[in-house]
């Protein structure tokens, strides 16, 4: 909830190392679930603020994520809305390693 809050205040560094602090919070904790969805809030957030490229790899974490605790829909669900190309370990769709979708 804290990098939600900072990300509405619009403190971009906070709310990065708080998203983080979270994801950590629940891998040590065994929580994959957890560590799923903190990873896609992260990745939405990072989309929010155009960093494609690191919102796309924190999506394919959460996506490993669901499928590792058996959140299946949820992990078609991400594939989905975010196009998802779970075949090769490129960038995101439309993007190569120094192009933006502006």
């Amino acid at each position: 909830l804290q990098a939600e809050a900072y990300a509405c205040d619009c403190e971009v560094n906070k709310a990065k190392e708080t998203y983080k602090g979270a994801i950590r919070a629940s891998m040590c904790s065994g929580r994959i679930f957890d560590q799923g969805q903190a990873y896609e809030l992260m990745g939405k957030y990072l989309s929010f603020i155009i960093d494609l490229e690191s919102s796309y790899n924190c999506f394919r974490k959460a996506h490993d994520c669901y499928m590792q605790c058996e959140a299946f829909y949820l992990a078609k669900k991400l594939r989905n809305d975010n196009e998802l190309n779970l075949n090769n370990n490129q960038n995101g769709p439309g993007m190569t390693k120094r192009e933006r979708c502006w």
